[in-house]
């Protein structure tokens, strides 16, 4: 079995936005130590990502365009991961701020500062799918996923204390694609394939980033449960 389905939950957020399944999973609530202080700030530091967890685009076009251009498969992946942690720790900051806390986005530090909350994790797989099976076929077909594991740290003049850890999963709407809703040659012959303006809009709901855009917002969710349970901000 999978580390996924081996966890223990303690809690669970799904979230459908646009019949785009989000989930945010708390993997590591530690023993009560008493009520934690008001942190004075939140830091988000951009996510690790590793090149080996990284599937690019599995389309043939896709991999012409690559086979073709100067980029190699590692730059490819690198700028895929730069721009899904640039997307998820600017949603996420944003969200923060949306709950009353301060929030900012930060390079990583050797430690946490006292009254500080880090936000911290590991992209675990960013999977671009297949773009062109998304926008025709649809239902899950040539589906994006990015998961991760996020830790939530506190800085303490004793050092830096684990408060909370999820495991999150974020995957492109399974809704039917053109080929089901205007016909199969009618999706063809109106360009219904990488390049065309209704594609534009549909990868844009589609694409890892904003995978990683959601999946920023469901854990601000929970975050915000965590905050509200710590007396650090109201509920709304």
């Amino acid at each position: 079995m999978t580390r996924w389905s081996l966890s223990l939950v303690a809690t669970a957020l799904t979230i459908v936005a646009g019949c785009a399944p989000t989930t945010v999973r708390s993997t590591g609530v530690p023993a009560a130590t008493g009520p934690l202080p008001k942190p004075e700030r939140v830091i988000v530091y951009d996510f690790a990502v590793s090149l080996d967890d990284i599937t690019l685009n599995t389309g043939p076009a896709a991999r012409l365009r690559r086979a073709l251009s100067r980029d190699s498969q590692s730059e490819a992946q690198a700028e895929v991961g730069r721009q899904v942690a640039g997307k998820f720790s600017e949603e996420l900051v944003e969200a923060i701020n949306e709950l009353g806390l301060p929030a900012e986005r930060a390079s990583r530090m050797p430690s946490v500062p006292d009254n500080t909350l880090a936000v911290d994790g590991q992209f675990v797989s960013i999977d671009e799918g297949n773009r062109a099976r998304r926008l025709v076929i649809g239902f899950g077909a040539g589906a994006t996923e990015v998961t991760a594991h996020v830790q939530v740290y506190m800085g303490m003049p004793t050092g830096a204390i684990v408060v909370q850890e999820f495991e999150t999963k974020a995957e492109s709407s399974k809704k039917p694609g053109g080929a089901v809703t205007m016909g199969a040659g009618a999706a063809i012959g109106a360009g219904v394939a990488v390049g065309g303006a209704a594609s534009g809009a549909l990868e844009t709901q589609a694409g890892v980033e904003a995978d990683a855009q959601r999946t920023a917002r469901a854990l601000a969710k929970q975050l915000g449960e965590f905050f509200i349970r710590e007396g650090w901000i109201a509920p709304k």
